[in-house]
């Protein structure tokens, strides 16, 4: 380090170059002016948990181009930083420039810290992206991080995990007492889709995070894809509600491993083709009608290369432990027939243990009527169908079949049940059955 200061009663001015000459300065500052090349900076070294400045000097200072080759926010390591900053009074700010961050960082004396990036790239080298249970994956930011994050306003136009697009994002962090870290006033737009007022809440304790909120969706035909799943369907209008929580960090998120409640509504689109065997993007195939249309082989007009058109599908899915189920009966209202699909999805392994109910328009269920009384009474049969509009009414209440799902997501097998009933098992899920199971008695005892 080479500087030099100016003095009477206290310093004045001065300038100090790190690894570098002094930089030049003019004859009216009031401030030490830094500038030069640090191989190693700590940010919890300069400032403190609650984000005031733990160094203060006897009058302000400047940094200007000071080139960091290694900052270090926590766990964080940012290569290669060109820093600018200053000190007016008890107010402290910098600015950075670097290939994986670039922004604003506010100290005020009397408010919390404000953060205004640009740009932010977390490294993920080492998280598992893979969707089975049991893989290990790597949380991108540990407890200890949470520990530290001090109150504080952010917003982050352009966030990278590793190499993937992670959206922008708008936030208040809130610690409290190094036992949990509220984010409030959520608001963010990730890969289709869109956060708005939505809560998060870590636990450093039990470290888990949970989220509550409403989601906006754009077309799943793009959205689906960002989130490495199938585009089994492409909608007009879609929205989520989500109570969810899972283990790790708020960053460490990942279907197979949140547990909680998601409620989904859909308005005016189409059910898309599907290849099976597409791995990890298999899961939200099950969605996927016009397969499932296919298999019952029953006249479906409007089953196309493109898929098959619905109006509406209202959804309340559970997820336990990596399996899904529906707690209310997924509903799909098409102009082929209304669907009615219940039981649980073991989302690693993908087998099904689903019953599905279809209700088909008048017209289309005379054959089905038809054929059923022609096996029984071949006259009444052929009275059936051929007086369709004498007989409307009735037939309407008898336009129901139930069919058992079972298979794969891959390959699904549709068998007929039975006609005329609409009643399902309840849905037992992972935590029933294991509170079922414990009671039972010990049959060896």
């Amino acid at each position: 380090v080479d500087g030099w200061f100016h003095y009477g009663d206290g310093i004045e001015r001065g300038a100090i170059g790190i690894s570098a000459e002094p930089p030049m300065t003019s004859v009216d500052q009031r401030a030490i002016a830094i500038s030069g090349v640090m191989p190693r900076l700590v940010l919890s070294e300069w400032v403190s948990t609650e984000g005031d400045s733990a160094v203060v000097l006897p009058l302000d200072w400047t940094i200007s181009k000071l080139t960091v080759q290694e900052f270090f926010i926590d766990e964080l390591m940012f290569a290669d930083v060109l820093l600018d900053g200053q000190q007016q009074g008890n107010d402290v700010s910098f600015s950075f420039n670097a290939p994986a961050v670039r922004g604003m960082l506010q100290l005020p004396a009397a408010d919390v810290l404000n953060l205004d990036l640009e740009f932010l790239q977390i490294p993920q080298t080492n998280l598992q992206t893979t969707e089975h249970i049991g893989a290990p994956q790597v949380d991108p930011i540990s407890v200890a991080v949470g520990e530290v994050l001090p109150a504080a306003k952010i917003n982050i136009a352009q966030l990278m995990l590793g190499d993937e697009p992670f959206g922008r994002w708008q936030f208040e962090i809130q610690p409290e007492a190094g036992e949990r870290v509220q984010f409030v006033n959520l608001d963010a737009a990730v890969n289709g889709v869109h956060i708005e007022n939505g809560a998060l809440s870590w636990d450093l304790l039990t470290d888990r995070s949970a989220f509550t909120g409403k989601l906006k969706l754009d077309d799943l035909a793009q959205t689906l894809p960002k989130w490495d799943y199938a585009p089994s369907l492409s909608t007009t209008t879609a929205a989520a509600r989500a109570d969810v929580s899972w283990s790790g960090s708020p960053l460490n998120v990942s279907l197979l491993s949140t547990d909680g409640e998601i409620e989904f509504d859909a308005r005016d689109g189409r059910f898309m083709e599907v290849e099976a065997g597409s791995g990890g993007l298999r899961i939200l195939s099950l969605l996927n009608f016009t397969q499932l249309a296919k298999r019952i082989s029953l006249d479906f007009s409007d089953v196309v290369g493109e898929g098959m058109s619905f109006d509406r599908i209202d959804a309340t899915v559970g997820l336990q432990e990596g399996e899904l189920t529906f707690p209310k009966r997924l509903t799909v209202e098409s102009s082929s027939g209304d669907f009615q699909l219940g039981g649980r999805v073991d989302l690693a392994s993908g087998q099904l243990n689903n019953e599905l109910i279809v209700t088909l328009p008048v017209s289309k269920s005379i054959p089905w009527y038809g054929l059923y009384l022609g096996l029984a009474n071949p006259i009444v049969g052929a009275t059936v169908v051929l007086g369709e509009r004498m007989l409307r009414k009735p037939i309407e209440q008898f336009s129901t079949a139930k069919f058992e799902v079972t298979g794969t997501l891959d390959d699904p097998e549709v068998e007929f049940v039975s006609l005329w009933d609409r009643s399902m098992k309840d849905t037992e899920t992972k935590e029933s059955r294991t509170k079922e199971q414990a009671q039972q008695p010990d049959e060896s005892e």
